[in-house]
């Protein structure tokens, strides 16, 4: 019998398999590595759009003449902690940062900060 009659040998049937194997894998773990980006990427935009909010309340407060510290704001089905850092930059100009951080993971580690510049408060 010729070759082209016969098939494949069990050795190439495996090598395929193999090669298959090893492509299904690699697509996989793709997929699974870019579900984890997605969630980052979601996470930090919410932390952003979390950030913008407090400086908003924050600004408005100041004007009412109240101080906001720190606190916890939700965004979606998120929750996030907040704070803001003020820093006497000359006489009459604060720089305000607001730094929000994720309650579940790392609270040293801030997801997201926004600052401004605040002009005309005294100094407490």
């Amino acid at each position: 019998m010729r070759r082209a009659e016969r098939g494949l040998t069990l050795l190439e049937v495996l090598v395929a398999i193999l090669v298959l194997s090893f492509a299904v894998g690699a697509t996989l773990r793709l997929i699974g590595q870019e579900t984890a980006n997605s969630v980052a990427l979601r996470t930090n935009m919410l932390a952003r759009i979390a950030a913008e909010n407090v400086m908003v309340d924050v600004m408005l407060a100041a004007r009412q003449g109240q101080i906001l510290e720190e606190g916890s704001t939700q965004i979606g089905e998120r929750t996030f902690l907040w704070a803001v850092e003020r820093t006497r930059l000359l006489e009459g100009v604060d720089e305000v940062t607001v730094v929000i951080r994720d309650p579940e993971t790392d609270q040293d580690r801030s997801l997201a900060s926004l600052s401004t510049l605040e002009i005309g408060r005294r100094a407490p």
